[in-house]
């Protein structure tokens, strides 16, 4: 589908983009999605309209919505997406029913998200993750993905990439991250001053070691049962982080009270 297609079937463009951007693409994503005979669709012609999205000037809302179903989800993204803009999202009291395919909504219908709580969704990807945070990049402070147990480093390395306005972020109980590549990116966030890392026992000595040297703006910092914090990565605690209000270091079998 083209524009000139479109003007000679006596069809205005924007608005189609509109519709299709609204009403066509979440049936048609999940056709794509759950078809595996569908390879391949082309819409690079198509303005979709964000440019002269007749709706950029609709009021945008402060209100925390918190979601427990893909119904909500969808009723508060794309049915009243007429109405308001969406700031500050929560999906944690309904984590587990949420797939693929209703996380993709939220990078998709969402641009200027300042609050995402994503605890407890497993099916939260790498690719979501990231879609969300790039299309949020300029406005997201405060982010959880706690026991999001697929997110690995390329997850938080695209939160530290994009969001530049960060100053909390919440990733416990994440088996996979083990901190030298996505800590090494912190430096884009220099307004960081709170981040909990509690349970995270797949963070190398290396990554402690990292994330003390390019965070010493750091505030509050949770390290609670985070099983490889070594005496050297103490002691580059110690040494980088030197405006720490608050720290919680339960069952760090390194640290003892010397430190």
């Amino acid at each position: 589908v083209n524009e000139d297609e479109l003007s000679e079937e006596g069809i205005d463009p924007p608005a189609f983009a509109e519709t299709f951007r609204r009403e066509l693409f979440p049936t048609l994503e999940k056709t794509l999605y759950t078809d595996p005979e569908v390879e391949y669709l082309d819409v690079s012609r198509l303005d979709f309209g964000q440019a002269d999205d007749p709706l950029v000037d609709k009021p945008v809302t402060t209100e925390p919505f918190s979601v427990a179903t893909p119904q909500e989800l969808k009723d508060v993204l794309i049915d009243k997406s007429d109405f308001f803009i969406v700031t500050d999202l929560s999906l944690a009291r309904g984590a587990t029913t949420f797939d693929h395919y209703h996380l993709r909504w939220i990078g998709t219908y969402c641009a200027q998200l300042t609050h995402i709580n994503l605890e407890g969704c497993p099916r939260l990807s790498n690719d979501n993750l990231a879609l969300i945070t790039r299309n949020n990049r300029h406005t997201l402070e405060i982010v959880n993905v706690s026991n999001c147990v697929c997110i690995s480093d390329q997850g938080i390395s695209s939160i530290f990439r994009d969001c530049t306005k960060l100053t909390l972020l919440e990733m416990r109980m994440l088996p996979l991250v083990h901190g030298e590549e996505c800590f090494a990116l912190i430096d884009n966030c220099p307004g960081l001053t709170s981040l909990d890392v509690a349970y995270c026992d797949g963070i190398t000595p290396a990554g402690f070691s990292t994330l003390f040297s390019t965070a010493p703006r750091l505030r509050i910092l949770d390290l609670s049962f985070c099983t490889q914090m070594t005496a050297p990565a103490v002691a580059s605690l110690l040494h980088h982080c030197t405006h720490l209000e608050t720290l919680h270091l339960k069952m760090c079998s390194y640290v003892n009270r010397t430190h």
